[in-house]
């Protein structure tokens, strides 16, 4: 009976501290909300778009790869959808401060005016492509 109550409670703590550093990675990466972007006129697509959305994302990241259909989709549509391989890019990555991968920023005149961490909806990021 005591060692299925230390497994359950060790599962609970594990869970907590999970939890835990997930809060820590998004309130890490909304910390440059409001910012000013840093240089991306490597990667930027022909145009001047005062509104872009830079999806970082890895090759070997599973989340990324379920959703790059939609990604690659909507790029057809929209130019100002940019995909920064962190591997090919790490600095810009880190000037941007991407705290993991995939990561959605939303630049508006230069400035980073949102921050999605993770997996987000067509609809949101529809919602800032078509500003």
């Amino acid at each position: 009976m005591t060692s299925i109550l230390y497994f359950t409670l060790l599962l609970v703590a594990l869970g907590v501290i999970l939890a835990l550093v997930q809060w820590i990675m998004v309130c890490q990466a909304k910390r440059t909300e409001g910012s000013k972007a840093p240089d991306t006129s490597v990667i930027d697509n022909p145009g001047n778009y005062p509104l872009r959305v830079y999806y970082f994302y890895s090759q070997n990241c599973g989340p990324c790869r379920s959703i790059r259909p939609m990604v690659d989709k909507l790029r057809k549509q929209y130019p100002n959808l940019i995909k920064v391989d962190i591997g090919e890019h790490a600095q810009l990555a880190r000037d941007f401060g991407v705290a993991g991968v995939p990561s959605f920023i939303a630049v508006e005149d230069e400035v980073i005016t949102d921050v999605k961490l993770g997996r987000v909806s067509e609809s949101w990021l529809l919602k800032w492509l078509a500003k």
